[in-house]
């Protein structure tokens, strides 16, 4: 959930690793065989030990060439538990994926227009009489992220199960008044945006963003370990940690309250579920083709134009289409490929209170041996950062 910097390689490390690497194979094709299978667990057992990881799970769906799932390090540290596929995790910001589709889907019926003002919703909001719908869903409404607020972070890291309704994220973004800027003329990502489009849309439906969801998302796929969480535990033997560098170790932030995350972030999957869900949100399964269109118009990312844009709740990562997610105790991602009609999933039960993404090096990697005539190109650039 926490946009906090999701961080990427460096020019020079990444042409060590990944680059490197995929020189040796330019113009193969992945196979399913051990020696792939065991690059793959190498690359990936490297960058735990050097990202120091507490466990990884890797699910990656190739038709026709193969299928490459597997496991590695601890679910649960405290209890010597090993990291199993298929469990359960906190999907973060690819929350916003879910979201997104439940607002367009109520275009679709009639029941909101992506035209709209803000201001029908949230009258006395800042700028809302400028801010509509689309602005709000393709992170161009300019309004400050409540996740940027030092006093926020501060209060969630020190009590994970504080309470937060909607309006409390809602009343921190609008108590930054300077950090506003124009609407429509740059897209900045916010997690904002989306707590926002979570109450539009209960308000115009008159049931809860997480039933919206359920309905017209996880039933219509039939995502079976997919939920909208009402509690602050955690199904399954993972537990998320983040790294405490004032006491030297990991603590567990297993349990949060779903509050602080909201429509921004709080909701739980499966590799398995995401697999489904990922390909249904790229190929538009769920919508009308006009909605569909209108969800992959992309415009790139303040700073970052050549390396993510984002489209009405989806990320264009180069190639690759999807979203990734980062909230304390978790980080992951979920890419489709086109190219190949490929699905990479990756889940690791570390994040920390500062942000930095635990995920995004092992996607480079595993990426870059699986599919080295698609790589990011524009990685070769130093980025300092990418959101999520």
């Amino acid at each position: 959930m926490n946009k906090r910097l999701w961080m990427y390689a460096l020019c020079a490390i990444f042409s060590l690793t990944v680059l490197g690497d995929c020189s040796k194979d330019s113009g193969t094709e992945p196979s399913d065989t051990p020696t792939t299978l065991e690059r793959l667990e190498a690359a990936t057992e490297t960058v735990m030990n050097d990202l120091n990881l507490p466990g990884v799970e890797v699910a990656i769906w190739i038709p026709g060439e193969g299928e490459y799932r597997f496991a590695k390090g601890a679910a649960d540290m405290g209890n010597d538990i090993p990291y199993a596929t298929g469990q359960p995790f906190r999907i973060a910001s690819i929350t916003k994926t879910f979201v997104a589709t439940v607002l367009l889907k109520l275009v679709d019926t009639g029941l909101l227009s992506l035209s709209d003002k803000l201001s029908v919703y949230f009258p006395t909001f800042p700028n809302a009489e400028k801010i509509t719908i689309r602005d709000l869903l393709s992170m161009r409404s300019g309004i400050p992220d409540y996740a940027d607020d030092e006093e926020f972070v501060a209060q969630t890291a020190a009590n994970p199960l504080r309470e937060y309704a909607p309006a409390d994220l809602i009343a921190v973004s609008a108590g930054h008044p300077d950090a506003f800027v124009e609407p429509d003329t740059e897209t900045r990502y916010c997690n904002t945006n989306y707590i926002l489009l979570g109450e539009i849309a209960t308000q115009v439906t008159g049931t809860g963003i997480g039933e919206l969801i359920d309905e017209h998302v996880i039933a219509s796929l039939g995502l079976a370990n997919t939920f909208w969480p009402t509690e602050s535990s955690l199904p399954g033997t993972v537990r998320g940690y983040s790294w405490d560098t004032a006491q030297n170790a990991f603590m567990d932030y297993t349990d949060i309250d779903p509050g602080w995350s909201g429509a921004a972030g709080a909701m739980i999957s499966t590799a398995d579920d995401l697999r489904i869900f990922v390909e249904a949100l790229y190929m538009g399964t769920l919508l009308s083709s006009s909605s569909q269109t209108e969800r992959m118009r992309t415009a790139g990312i303040a700073g970052m134009q050549n390396l993510a844009q984002y489209g009405l709740g989806i990320m264009k990562l180069g190639p690759y289409w999807g979203h990734s997610g980062g909230i304390v105790g978790f980080s992951s991602e979920m890419w489709y490929l086109p190219e190949k009609d490929a699905v990479v999933i990756i889940a690791v039960n570390r994040h920390d209170v500062e942000g930095i993404s635990q995920s995004l090096s092992l996607l480079i990697e595993i990426t870059g041996i699986l599919f080295p005539q698609y790589l990011m190109s524009s990685f070769s650039n130093p980025i300092p950062k990418i959101l999520n």
